[in-house]
């Protein structure tokens, strides 16, 4: 039987990295797409390519897929759109230059990549697309609101394709986690007056940061949980479109879908420890 082929996005580190790690053990072909392919260590792993992809960059993007389709010999069975960062800011005063930037890559990128891929799933009515969002998608917590609106974004499109490529045999999939224990914070740029730890949110921010941890050491996935989620996905056609991650994404998910507007926004709070009103 000839093994499927992926390719997954952001693939250097952390859930990217266990994604690739976890479909090339279960026998897939996966191109493994970072921007920095001599730092990964996945040269010469069985199984897996490396080729640089930047998101930001759509001849980068669609240069990978081209990959990707030549290592599965002429097809592309599934796209992990992986790849991600955030940035620290209030909505007052984030440099719009940086959400700009983060919106290259965490949502055109992935539309790219899905632009790309699509032509040929759709020519052989079958393949699968599994788009890696957060319960972010669904929520929003303070300071990292532009972060939150790009994973609305990607969870807009991705209800929109679903329901224009089923049609042509096409699934998707949203994997939508709650905290992963990975290096991702380490990918957060502070932006505005939070990047100079000044102005009036400086102290709301620190505090956000403690709500952050506590809910770290609470409730906390590992990249191979996300990973499994992905894998599973890409394997089973009777996956639902949106998979939670975690019991804190359960939990968050249940809490936002029985209540909206303040008292979502007073759970917020308590859910984060914040002292502030």
């Amino acid at each position: 039987m000839t093994p499927r082929t992926a390719l997954v996005t952001g693939a250097s580190r952390g859930v990217g990295r266990a994604a690739v790690d976890v479909l090339a053990h279960r026998g897939w072909r996966v191109l493994a797409g970072c921007r920095a392919p001599e730092d990964t260590g996945l040269q010469g792993r069985p199984g897996v390519e490396v080729a640089r992809m930047d998101m930001t960059d759509r001849a980068s993007v669609r240069a990978a897929v081209a990959d990707a389709e030549r290592l599965g010999g002429g097809r592309l069975d599934c796209l992990v759109n992986n790849a991600a960062y955030g940035v620290l800011g209030a909505v007052e005063d984030v440099d719009l230059d940086d959400a700009r930037a983060m919106f290259e890559a965490n949502v055109f990128g992935a539309l790219a990549a899905m632009q790309d891929a699509l032509p040929g799933m759709r020519a052989r009515r079958e393949g699968v697309i599994v788009n890696v969002s957060s319960i972010g998608g669904r929520i929003t917590n303070p300071f990292v609101g532009a972060y939150h609106a790009s994973k609305y974004a990607l969870t807009s499109l991705s209800e929109a394709l679903a329901l224009e490529v089923s049609p042509f045999g096409v699934r998707v999939a949203l994997i939508e986690p709650g905290m992963v224990d990975t290096d991702f914070s380490a990918n957060v740029r502070p932006s505005g007056s939070l990047a100079r730890g000044e102005g009036p949110y400086a102290a709301m921010a620190g505090e956000l940061g403690a709500g952050f941890r506590a809910w770290r050491e609470r409730f906390s996935s590992t990249a191979d949980d996300v990973a499994v989620a992905i894998a599973d996905a890409a394997e089973d056609p009777s996956t639902p479109f949106q998979v939670l991650v975690g019991d804190d994404a359960k939990e968050l998910a249940a809490a936002r879908a029985r209540s909206d507007g303040d008292e979502f926004r007073a759970f917020t709070r308590e859910y984060l420890q914040l002292p502030w009103e």
